[in-house]
């Protein structure tokens, strides 16, 4: 994954949008880590990107408070 869809990306999931949620099951522990420190750079905020849909969701909305 370039730079740019990693930041691109990461503003669909704090976005909340289903789509990008779905698609991080398919990507590897590196990427997600990579996804997790543009999120804590571009937020402020430090989020997991592992487990369920739901989990990940439930972990995107409990950040942005």
């Amino acid at each position: 994954m370039n730079p740019d869809l990693f930041d691109q990306t990461a503003d669909e999931l704090w976005d909340l949008k289903l789509s990008a949620i779905v698609s991080i099951k398919a990507i590897d522990d590196k990427e997600r880590g990579a996804l997790e420190a543009t999120i804590l750079r571009k937020y402020g905020k430090a989020v997991s990107l592992k487990g369920t849909t739901d989990q990940v969701r439930d972990a995107l909305i409990a950040a942005k408070k």
